[in-house]
């Protein structure tokens, strides 16, 4: 494992800087490693499975088996699903400091064992239309008025419209605060600075 930092030091959206340092410190995991000769003061061990490039002075630490929850149907996604009245977060970065996913992407997620998040547990991912804190292209009021594409009598705000249901996913492991969600259906792209909610 790896301790993972974004070089970039960009905000993609209004909050991302200050999520990610109450999040903790971010590991990457690079893969296994199978011992095959132990000597008095090191030992020799050959990769058995890989993720990501390994190097010298990453960290190393016995393997425990993660426990793994049920995995859903991409099919059974309800992209019209009410608010679940459970506690919401953001995603806050992707994997390898990303900020679009899609399926089968991990994304990190501002909620933790702190606030009842244990691995198994599903998150659907959303997106209110039209708030502007993010880096998002998107033009003011598009929600109900663009021009060229006529406007409604009437105006609304972001928040008096149903939000935009882009995905759902699965937790595969979780800290005090945060965990690592793995995008198990997605409609369309994901950002960082999109929301998600337990289900």
């Amino acid at each position: 494992m790896r301790q993972d930092k974004d070089p970039l030091k960009i905000q993609w959206f209004k909050w991302q800087d200050k999520l990610t340092n109450a999040m903790g410190t971010h590991y990457a995991d690079l893969g296994e490693l199978e011992v095959i000769k132990v000597q008095p003061n090191l030992a020799i061990a050959k990769v058995s499975n890989s993720c990501d490039l390994m190097q010298r002075g990453d960290i190393v630490r016995p393997f425990v088996e993660r426990p793994a929850g049920p995995y859903k149907d991409a099919a059974a996604l309800d992209t019209l699903a009410p608010v679940s009245g459970r506690p919401v977060a953001m995603v806050v970065r992707g994997r390898d400091t990303s900020q679009l996913t899609g399926r089968w992407d991990s994304v990190y997620v501002n909620l933790g064992t702190k606030q009842g998040v244990k691995v198994g547990d599903y998150f659907r991912i959303f997106r209110y239309q039209g708030t502007r804190s993010a880096t998002i292209l998107s033009t003011r009021d598009y929600q109900d008025r663009l021009y060229g594409y006529g406007s409604n009598p009437k105006h609304y705000a972001w928040n008096d419209l149903p939000r935009e249901v882009l995905g759902e996913g699965i937790v595969l492991n979780a800290s005090e605060n945060a965990a690592t969600v793995l995008v198990t259906a997605s409609r369309s792209e994901i950002y960082s600075g999109d929301y998600v909610e337990l289900e």
